[in-house]
């Protein structure tokens, strides 16, 4: 009979060195003999383990440094961000205040121009004189818009107007002025009627109590009731002249665009009118009693009182020729209400005449 072969039993040794190693993650690939490993087995196993263990140290120790310079690294990447980020919003905040200073340094700049502007337009006409003892004042030489481009038809297209200084009444010709005329035999008494074509009798007598030739105690209001011709030998006898539409809206309007004579506010006190039917005037105001509605040249009265004449032929727009058959009226009157009555142009034949119209002249400057 055969008996089996007696199974190998590990030595104490190769079962200590294979816990060793499996500790270390390493499988063991020891035998297990019976009879236990050579010394040269045991030393290579050794070797094997001391060099595994070695390079794990050395990794870990690896890791740990990668670890801490991705650390450092990512510490450095807030930081440059962080400072990146302040430098940003330093730099912007440079900006503004750069970019605010800047503005504010044209705006004063722009300021300064105009008051150099203003002061030498102020000294240019401080300089201008008009006929002694006339109640002229002096306009200066300017360019202005003339006209609007969102209004009547009448008044378009806007467009650059370039006027040469002129003198021109303060204030419009007033009943004691043309009565003064008539007594020197070179004007035709104002009338005491009106013309109103189309309008019943019964209207243009009503309309004709308001000529001021027919009241007393007028002599500070504008005369009206007169026509063109009438206006024409008045200004003529004083050795002037009508003003020009051009003439006439520039000193109403100066240079600056406004839309009044006193600036872009809405009509309300700043004149003689009826203000939507709310004042009712029954006729005309004294001269110069509205000086907040002064323009920008001291003239009273250009808007409300009375319309005056100008010298201008009337044209349905600015584009096509004047025709001297009707002549162009402006500023409104004292029974206009609305407001583009008291800032537009209109016409009248020459022979016509008004209650609500009047005139004022124009002139050379004085030597």
């Amino acid at each position: 009979m055969i008996r089996p072969a007696a199974a190998k039993v590990p030595s104490k040794l190769t079962v200590a060195l294979r816990s060793g190693l499996a500790a270390l993650g390493i499988a063991a690939t020891l035998p297990l003999a019976a009879c236990g490993p050579s010394a040269l087995e045991l030393k290579t196993a050794a070797d094997a383990a001391a060099e595994t263990a070695a390079k794990l140290q050395a990794a870990v120790a690896e890791a740990a440094k990668l670890k801490a310079d991705a650390a450092h690294l990512a510490a450095a990447a807030e930081l440059e961000r962080t400072a990146t980020a302040k430098l940003e919003a330093d730099a912007a905040t440079a900006a503004a205040a750069m970019a605010a200073k800047l503005q504010a340094t044209a705006a004063e700049v722009a300021q300064l121009k105009t008051a150099a502007a203003d002061a030498a337009k102020a000294d240019a006409a401080a300089k201008l004189k008009c006929k002694p003892n006339t109640g002229m004042k002096p306009i200066p030489a300017g360019t202005f818009t003339m006209g609007s481009s969102n209004e009547d038809a009448d008044e378009k297209p806007a467009h650059s107007v370039e006027v040469a200084a002129f003198c021109m009444d303060a204030t419009e010709v007033t009943m004691k002025a043309y009565t003064a005329c008539v007594r020197t035999g070179l004007c035709q008494p104002a009338h005491t009627d009106a013309v109103a074509p189309g309008e019943s009798a019964a209207v243009v007598a009503a309309l004709s109590k308001s000529c001021n030739q027919k009241s007393m105690g007028r002599e500070a209001h504008p005369v009206n009731c007169v026509d063109w011709n009438q206006a024409t030998a008045y200004c003529k006898a004083q050795g002037q002249r009508l003003p020009t539409e051009e003439e006439w809206e520039y000193a109403a309007r100066g240079t600056d665009g406004r839309t009044y004579p006193w600036g872009n506010d809405e009509p309300d006190s700043q004149l003689c009118w009826n203000r939507f039917g709310e004042r009712k005037p029954n006729s005309t105001c004294t001269v110069g009693s509205f000086s907040q509605g002064n323009s920008p040249f001291g003239l009273a009265d250009m808007a409300g009182n009375v319309w005056e004449w100008t010298s201008s032929g009337y044209s349905a727009n600015y584009t096509v020729e004047r025709d001297t058959a009707a002549r162009v009226i402006r500023g409104g009157g004292w029974g206009d209400g609305g407001p583009s009555s008291v800032r537009s142009a209109s016409a009248y034949e020459p022979a016509l005449r008004s209650v609500s119209l009047g005139f004022r002249c124009a002139g050379s400057l004085f030597p």
